[in-house]
C-alpha cells in the first residue's frame, strides 16, 4: 500500500488535518484506529485529489463481512464529503473483480457481494482492468499482485504457490477508462505481494 498509518508514523511524514488552513498541499483528512483505512487530500493546482489507502479484512466470516462493510461504507462516506476532489483508492482488497483474478477460479461472499457492489455503487473501476481483459495476447486472469504457498509440490518436489489479483488502484470509472494500463513491479521484489504501477 502506497499510503498507509505507518508511513505516517514511522517516516515523519507530516499531515494538516481539515481544520487547518487549505493552504497546505497535503493533509489528513481520515485514518482509523486498526491501520486498515486512510485518506489523505492533496491539493493540486489543477486536479484536487482524494487518496485512501485500504487494507480490507480477508475472508467469508461474518467478522470478516461486517469489517468489510464497515470499511466499505466509510469509504463511500469520504468520497462523498470530498465531492470536490477526485478520489483514488488503493492497496490490498482482498477480493476480486472478475471470477478468473483467482487463478484457482474461487469466488467468495468478499468478491462477489460485496466488493463488486460497492465499485458499482461507487462508480468506481481498477484502472487498466478494461484493457487486462481485452488483450488478445493474454487468455488468463489479471496479472497477479499476490502469491500463497499452497501445501503441493511439482514433480521436483518444488512448493507450488497460488495467484490472486486482490490488489487495486480505482478511480471514477470515466477516468479509470483513460489510465492504459496498470503492470505489477516484480523485478527482484521479496514479498509475497507485488505493488502496482501506472
Amino acid at each position: 500500500m502506497v499510503i498507509s498509518t505507518s508511513l505516517w508514523r514511522n517516516h515523519g511524514l507530516r499531515a494538516q488535518r481539515d481544520n487547518h488552513p487549505q493552504s497546505h498541499s497535503l493533509y489528513l483528512v481520515y485514518s482509523d484506529s486498526n491501520g486498515r483505512i486512510v485518506a489523505v487530500k492533496m491539493n493540486t493546482e489543477s486536479t484536487p485529489l482524494l487518496i485512501i489507502g485500504t487494507y480490507w479484512p480477508s475472508g467469508s466470516t461474518i467478522t470478516a463481512q461486517e469489517g468489510r462493510s464497515a470499511m466499505q461504507k466509510q469509504a463511500a462516506e469520504l468520497i462523498m464529503k470530498n465531492n470536490q476532489h477526485t478520489p483514488i483508492v488503493l492497496g490490498d482488497m482482498n477480493a476480486t473483480l472478475y471470477d478468473n483474478d483467482r487463478y484457482s477460479g474461487k469466488c467468495y461472499t468478499s468478491d462477489i457481494l460485496m466488493y463488486r457492489n460497492f465499485l458499482k455503487g461507487e462508480g468506481l473501476s481498477p484502472v487498466g482492468a478494461e484493457h487486462d481483459q481485452a488483450n488478445p495476447n493474454d487468455d488468463g486472469p489479471r496479472q497477479w499482485t499476490h502469491q500463497q504457498a499452497t501445501s503441493s509440490t511439482d514433480a521436483q518436489g518444488n512448493t507450488t504457490y497460488s495467484h490472486g489479483r486482490i490488489d487495486d488502484i480505482l478511480m471514477k470509472t470515466n477516468l479509470a477508462k483513460k489510465v492504459p494500463f496498470v503492470y505489477t513491479c516484480a523485478n527482484e521484489y521479496q514479498s509475497n505481494y507485488i505493488p502496482l504501477v501506472t
